[in-house]
């Protein structure tokens, strides 16, 4: 699927200790601090 995404950044963070969805550390705190990375990186 991302190698359809044509506009903006791609980047895949592969998290520690995490699944499907990540509910545990540090998979969690990886992912949020992915997603502030991403929303930083896209609104300057």
């Amino acid at each position: 699927m991302l190698s359809r995404i044509s506009r903006g950044p791609v980047t895949t963070v592969m998290l520690d200790n995490g699944g499907h969805y990540p509910i545990e550390e540090p998979g969690l705190q990886q992912m949020q601090d992915a997603i502030a990375e991403f929303v930083t990186e896209v609104t300057r």
